[in-house]
């Protein structure tokens, strides 16, 4: 109403079944890393990883392709 905002929308990501459980063994024998190309808004979330877990937020296809 007279380019006032009235709505906000919060936009939640939620993990697929399984892949905590999954990150969880991998880290017992690997080092395990997030690429993604969200941003890190909700980095406090990903907790699933293990302390010191590289975690590379802001990517796009071409630079993921180089990495």
């Amino acid at each position: 109403m007279d380019g006032i905002v009235i709505t906000h929308f919060d936009i939640f990501h939620q993990l697929r079944q399984g892949v905590e459980n999954l990150i969880s063994k991998l880290s017992k024998s690997y080092k395990v890393s997030i690429l993604s190309g969200d941003n890190d808004k909700e980095k406090k979330g990903w907790k699933l990883f293990p302390v010191g877990a590289t975690m590379i937020f802001d990517q796009n296809q071409l630079i993921s392709s180089i990495i």
